[in-house]
């Protein structure tokens, strides 16, 4: 885009008008698609060794870091990327550009990473797509977020929905609190029974409100059971058993051959045709993470699971099971 100008308006009062030398107009429908092309080649400025990547305005550059010589290259990695950005004319929000290490050391190799003349701070926490990472890879952070949001929200609903029929406030509690409760739950799904509880604790003060049933005497899981609600621990499992399938069945972008392997020996008489070999786990964040996870559920659903050919009907399948 060529030849454009703009200005402020306040009221009756205009600003002069100031040559306009790089970006799209915000707002149009275009700026999207000629953004991405822009930026397209951003990719080619780091290490095939580095991962970059991309959404809309946000870039993520990580590696593995075995040796310092790792955390040199990462560094050059990100003054190719600072170059390329004043070389095409954009400029790196210095504020809003993170250090994390995720690790489980006590004592890690340090480093300080550089964008130019500005050395990127260090964070023991950060938040990347609506997720809470922390350097630990602890998820207490961010269900405690998302509780107190979800809290929140059934406050405003208990204001706004007072009078309404039952059915219409469990279709409010579905529609917006639990997503708040469930966003990218395959990631972060807990394991220690005191966030699990944490998380149910929601449903049933949504129950609660629903039936107007505050009453300690009303138990908070027989009206879960009248809602036919699911608890949340289990959907969670069944969203991750989704995944899987959906890997399995290509339905994804992503090499499933990585991070999936049949396993060395197969017992036909207690394993089904699919099964997974288990990855080995040294520790409980990797041993609940999503694929170990996944995996252990998947190996221990039937056959006739397994086999079904498309998610809707290994969904009706598995939510069957207890």
């Amino acid at each position: 885009l060529q030849n454009r100008k703009q200005c402020v308006k306040i009221g009756e009062y205009v600003s002069q008008n100031l040559d306009v030398y790089s970006g799209v107009p915000q707002g149009s429908v275009l700026a999207p698609l000629l953004f991405l092309i822009y930026i397209n080649d951003i990719h080619s400025c780091v290490s095939s060794s580095i991962q970059l990547r991309l959404f809309a305005d946000d870039c993520v550059v990580y590696i593995a870091v075995k040796k310092s010589d790792d955390q040199i290259l990462l560094n050059n990695s990100l003054e190719s990327i600072h170059a390329w950005c004043v070389t095409w004319g954009m400029k790196l929000n210095a504020d809003k550009t993170k250090s994390i290490t995720f690790t489980n050391k006590k004592h890690p190799l340090s480093f300080t990473y550089t964008l130019g003349d500005t050395q990127v701070k260090k964070y023991d926490q950060v938040k990347y797509l609506g997720l809470i990472l922390t350097s630990n890879l602890r998820w207490e952070p961010y269900i405690k977020s998302i509780c107190s949001k979800a809290v929140g929200k059934l406050h405003y609903l208990r204001r706004k929905l007072r009078n309404t029929p039952a059915h219409i406030k469990l279709s409010a509690y579905k529609t917006l609190i639990r997503p708040t409760l469930e966003y990218a739950d395959i990631v972060w799904s807990p394991h220690q029974k005191s966030l699990i509880n944490k998380l149910e604790r929601i449903q049933k003060l949504a129950v609660r409100f629903v039936y107007s049933k505050y009453s300690r005497e009303t138990s908070a899981t027989s009206l879960i059971v009248q809602s036919n609600l699911q608890s949340l621990s289990q959907r969670r499992i069944i969203s991750r058993l989704k995944f899987l399938f959906q890997l399995l069945h290509g339905h994804f972008k992503i090499a499933n051959s990585q991070y999936l392997h049949p396993p060395f020996k197969h017992s036909s008489r207690t394993n089904h045709s699919k099964t997974l070999r288990q990855p080995v786990s040294r520790v409980n964040i990797h041993k609940y993470s999503l694929f170990p996870d996944a995996i252990t559920y998947w190996n221990k659903l039937p056959e006739d699971a397994v086999k079904c050919t498309s998610v809707e009907l290994f969904l009706n399948y598995i939510e069957k099971i207890d």
